[in-house]
């Protein structure tokens, strides 16, 4: 993901810590976008994260109640 651009290494902390690139964020929103890749109830935190709207108006732990995966 580095080596595409996707993501950065910051080694500016006494641990390196991994960022996503503004290109590697825009991938993300893609791929969250789409429901064949991640499902939309799962990963309702993740999209939230990315200003995704909640397509359903169901998260991850409403439904985590009554639904096992």
């Amino acid at each position: 993901m580095v080596d595409s651009g996707l993501m950065e290494v910051r080694t500016d902390t006494p641990l390196p810590r991994a960022y996503f690139t503004e290109r590697g964020l825009g991938a993300l929103r893609r791929l969250a976008s789409d429901r064949r890749y991640m499902d939309q109830h799962k990963f309702a935190h993740v999209r939230r994260e990315l200003g995704l709207p909640n397509l359903e108006g169901v998260t991850a732990s409403s439904r985590s109640s009554f639904v096992s995966d």
